[in-house]
């Protein structure tokens, strides 16, 4: 048994809001209906039975009509959701008219749609839900049966209070549900997200630890290579095979020494505003030695200001741009086209367009966020470009050109000069 109540648990919410609308009606309809076709017999309203159980046997089979068209949907949306909400109020209305109106004890099951309509719906909805059980209610108020007026008793001032009481319930329900369940749902959207980056996070921590360890891996067989360089240098100085290999072996030692002064800076989180004009001149020289056949079309000059930089911020752009530079090769392409944007006084966006293919719709979303699996290998670039913009506070968003190719914009804190 607990495990049958285990499994229904976890279907009930892997299921969409209309489902569980679905479902919870197959059990409040035959409960509700049955005890608003006996209760009036008790109460010495007898002789309207038929009309009762006409109204119960609709409901059932537009409850039955609806399970057959809607169940087997993944996505539903809030229009089938409202119609589904407004047939509930629409079957208990009709029950509560042929079992004693408003004078019924059960008369507060209209504010059944009411709660449902807080939790699936939006707030548009929700409020003309909510008028419309109020509605229903005042409908039933002023049909009141004539034998309800006892002995010529006045009972108006009743009937207005309980108008007025179900009004407030009815309005109370409704914000008080309505807001909880959007808190609700804006908690477990932040649950989600923390949940996305703190996997991104141990992925790119994963990659970290492997870069540091191929770096350390590196150091020993180098140091090696330069010793042993340095012994070629002393018995063979005029060696032609020598000289060639100095270049290599120092540009080799270089970069060594790069990525150990890049693992010290991101350690230590060292952040520093730098010239947009200075930020250009570095991705522009650097795109020039790695990749001298492709041409740099800058649209417009850098702003007057400053960016939020840090020591990965360059090499996420190169990134960006590598992949545009591969985009371009496949097309037999050699045009970068970049292009600065002010879009607020806090705000710079720099833009990476190249002449390819541009990026299949599916993998477009997901690239950035997570690794994607593709011919050109995992987006594990983008990825890190993406993680090292962020964490200065931008963002990074990619899109197809119109024309042709694929467009990256990095957008990054600003601040004007002017």
């Amino acid at each position: 048994m607990e495990l049958s109540f285990r499994h229904l648990s976890q279907s009930l919410a892997a299921a969409s809001s209309c489902h569980k609308l679905l479902f919870f009606r197959s059990i409040w309809l035959p409960v509700i209906g049955l005890i608003l076709l006996l209760l009036p017999l008790w109460q010495g309203y007898g002789g309207i039975g038929e009309s009762r159980a006409v109204i119960i046997t609709s409901g059932l089979a537009i409850h039955v009509i609806s399970m057959a068209l809607l169940w087997q949907r993944t996505q539903l949306g809030l229009r089938t959701q409202m119609i589904q909400i407004m047939l509930d109020l629409v079957i208990l209305t009709a029950l509560l008219a042929y079992s004693g109106g408003a004078t019924n004890a059960f008369v507060s099951v209209l504010l059944v749609p009411v709660v449902f309509a807080g939790v699936c719906l939006q707030l548009g909805h929700l409020f003309i839900v909510t008028m419309s059980a109020i509605g229903a209610y005042s409908l039933l108020v002023y049909n009141m049966p004539k034998m309800m007026v006892m002995h010529e008793m006045d009972m108006t001032e009743h009937y207005l209070g309980m108008w007025v009481s179900f009004l407030l319930s009815a309005v109370v329900v409704s914000v008080v549900v309505g807001t909880m369940a959007k808190m609700i749902v804006t908690r477990e959207r932040h649950l989600a997200q923390s949940r996305e980056m703190q996997l991104r996070q141990e992925q790119l921590l994963a990659l970290g630890t492997a870069s540091a360890q191929v770096t350390h891996n590196l150091a020993t067989p180098l140091s090696t290579i330069q010793l042993l360089f340095e012994e070629l240098q002393e018995e063979y100085p005029d060696s032609p095979a020598v000289k060639e290999l100095a270049e290599p072996i120092k540009h080799c030692g270089q970069h060594l020494d790069y990525f150990r002064q890049l693992a010290t800076d991101v350690r230590n989180n060292e952040q520093r505003w730098t010239e947009t004009s200075q930020l250009q001149q570095q991705l522009s020289a650097i795109i020039n030695l790695q990749f001298p056949a492709q041409q740099q079309l800058w649209l417009n000059a850098p702003p007057a200001g400053q960016i939020k930089t840090d020591a990965m911020l360059l090499p996420a752009l190169l990134n960006l741009a590598q992949n545009a530079v591969s985009a371009n090769e496949q097309q037999h392409q050699n045009q970068l086209t970049m292009q600065w944007h002010v879009s607020s006084n806090e705000e710079v966006c720099l833009s990476i367009a190249d002449r390819g293919n541009g990026i299949d719709q599916q993998r477009l979303q997901a690239l950035g966020q997570s690794l994607v699996d593709n011919p050109q290998g995992l987006g594990m670039a983008v990825m890190l470009s993406n993680a090292s913009i962020e964490r200065l506070g931008g963002h990074l968003q990619l899109s197809n050109n119109s024309d042709q190719g694929a467009i990256a914009t990095v957008t990054l804190p600003y601040r004007s000069r002017q």
